[in-house]
């Protein structure tokens, strides 16, 4: 059986590349992404239009974990209040790295104006299960300051 969870970061100041999101599967316990938020609300106007390019890993057993962000709450989206086994970090400035390959599942940009908003199709979904991460990657910093929010909903098995 699968059951849904999210997992929030609110009013973060992003100056730098970063991991939004560091999804930490337990053992034995796939997870998936099934819809990812990212928006901003500090540039209005034309003239603070921009776009972040962002990227989805799978990095491999041998990952080291990144930091200098937080560990966010994961709440159940379904009433059963049945507690994830994953582990999610937010906004790390150091960002994940490996000694083994990076797998680059997705790689896009979206509009700071506009935001993000990606549901995947149940057959389109990422995955990761047992030593391997799921990360969400800024991967170039913004021209300037962007205070942001961001949410993941994420799947797990088991």
């Amino acid at each position: 059986m699968s059951r849904v969870y999210t997992s929030v970061f609110r009013a973060v100041a992003v100056t730098a590349v970063q991991d939004f999101f560091e999804i930490s599967p337990a053992a034995n316990k796939p997870c998936r992404i099934v819809r990812l938020k990212l928006s901003q609300y500090s540039d209005a106007g034309d003239a603070a239009d921009e776009l972040l390019s962002y990227s989805i890993f799978r990095v491999p057993v041998t990952a080291t974990s990144g930091s200098g962000g937080s560990t966010p709450a994961i709440g159940t989206v379904d009433a059963t209040g049945q507690a994830a086994g994953f582990v999610v970090e937010a906004n790390n400035t150091t960002v994940a790295t490996t000694n083994g390959t990076l797998v680059e599942l997705l790689a896009d940009t979206f509009n700071v104006r506009s935001g993000l908003d990606m549901p995947f199709e149940p057959e389109g979904r990422l995955e990761a299960v047992n030593a391997t991460l799921l990360v969400v990657r800024l991967n170039a910093a913004p021209a300037d300051s962007l205070t942001m929010n961001g949410v993941v909903w994420v799947e797990e098995e088991g």
